[in-house]
């Protein structure tokens, strides 16, 4: 009564829980996956309740073959050839271009390697492939009188 005399409300007493309430539930051990096959086999959350379709297996797809092909031999007339004691050098006119070109023994040109040179005649080796290209000769000058 003194309570409503001083204009205070009155408040009901309130019951301590008992200790086991006061804590959080323990937490639960990790679940083994294994033991949710059927969970795994019939998912929730999806419609119809089928297990997701497996994924479609591709084929590898045969590998690839590029035949090797030899390239052809380089179109080229020999213009001239330098023999000396320290060098061995061959002149060459393209056909494809009309450039020239000089090689030494050992050089390549179009895939071809330059493999002798002698005082009339070159020879370009491409594996087992074997070109022998004569010097061109000057045929005679026509000149006006």
């Amino acid at each position: 009564m003194l309570a409503l005399a001083l204009g205070v409300t009155p408040v009901m007493a309130v019951e301590e829980p008992a200790s086991r309430d006061r804590f959080p539930a323990p937490i639960p051990a990790p679940l083994d996956l294994d033991a949710m096959i059927a969970t795994r086999d019939r998912p929730l959350f999806v419609p119809g309740r089928h297990p997701p379709r497996p994924p479609t297996q591709l084929s590898a797809a045969p590998p690839i073959t590029v035949p090797i092909v030899a390239r052809p031999p380089p179109g080229a007339v020999v213009t001239g050839i330098i023999l000396g004691p320290s060098i061995r050098m061959a002149t060459l006119k393209l056909t494809s271009t009309g450039k020239n070109v000089a090689l030494e023994e050992g050089g390549t040109l179009e895939g071809w390697t330059l493999q002798e040179i002698s005082a009339h005649t070159v020879v370009f080796v491409q594996d087992d492939r074997v070109l022998k290209l004569a010097l061109k000769r000057r045929g005679p000058e026509r000149g006006g009188n």
